[in-house]
């Protein structure tokens, strides 16, 4: 989903449309790094970068999008 001020992409649970920590609503979609304004949180034991998020999960979506044409491509060949 994306952030609508840092405008960047990031998975499932790390941008609501509400304040985390107060759960109130917020105007737009914000990730939990621009609502808490940090550039890094602690998720369990570890520490976790936007950059980080950001960059692992445009990988995943490039893998996803090369999976999908590569089904299509076979699609195309079995049938054509």
């Amino acid at each position: 989903m994306l952030c609508e001020k840092c405008r960047k992409f990031f998975p499932p649970g790390y941008v609501f449309n509400y304040n985390p920590k107060t759960k109130e609503p917020v105007n737009g979609n914000l990730c939990v790094f621009c609502h808490l304004r940090v550039d890094e949180i602690i998720e369990g034991t570890e520490k976790v970068k936007k950059t980080d998020v950001v960059k692992e999960y445009d990988v995943f979506l490039k893998k996803l999008s090369e999976n999908k044409k590569s089904v299509i491509e076979g699609f195309k060949k079995k049938d054509g």
